[in-house]
């Protein structure tokens, strides 16, 4: 067989093939449709296959991702008393989606530092909305503690700009605030 002869049977057997499986699976289409019995078998080895493989695809995401395994980020979970490595809650696991590896984004994989400690999920989402920003973080628990006016003079936190009181609505004073932290009021 010379070799466009091969070629031309490679494509006649894939043509075959493939008009093979569009009509085996309108076939099984047509059955998932219409035999509950087919239905729920199917779907029953589809749940079976995840909650089987779903460990193994996860490792695998995991290792890929923070280069550490599982039993590495167990034993950093352990030296931290099981604990959540910046609000210090325990129970964390089991009302959530698990510990969540907080990494330093500006580092690289394997670096050290890259990891820098298992948090809860909302501990790990805080730091995210706020782009891990120390700058932020600080303006946010002065903001909070209501103290902003306290530290204006400090140029690393709040520059140049002054606070003032603000007063509410009904002329009474508010709370004190930053300008850079917007009142509504």
């Amino acid at each position: 067989m010379t070799p466009k002869q091969k070629y031309r049977a490679s494509i006649k057997g894939q043509v075959t093939e493939a008009k093979y499986k569009i009509k085996h699976n309108a076939g099984r289409r047509v059955r998932y449709a219409t035999d509950p019995g087919f239905r729920a078998g199917l779907l029953e080895s589809a749940v079976g296959y995840y909650i089987s493989h779903r460990e193994r695809g996860l490792r695998y995401v995991y290792f890929k991702k923070y280069g550490i395994t599982w039993e590495e980020r167990d034993a950093l979970l352990a030296a931290q008393g099981g604990r959540c490595k910046l609000c210090g809650d325990h129970d964390h696991h089991a009302k959530s989606r698990g510990w969540h590896t907080d990494h330093d984004p500006a580092k690289k994989k394997g670096e050290p530092g890259f990891i820098r400690g298992i948090l809860c999920l909302n501990c790990n989402t805080g730091l995210g909305r706020f782009k891990e920003s120390a700058k932020l973080l600080e303006q946010a628990a002065l903001y909070i503690r209501g103290t902003c006016h306290a530290s204006s003079e400090d140029p690393a936190i709040w520059g140049a700009t002054p606070c003032m009181v603000a007063e509410t609505p009904a002329g009474r004073p508010g709370n004190q605030f930053c300008e850079r932290v917007p009142f509504f009021g």
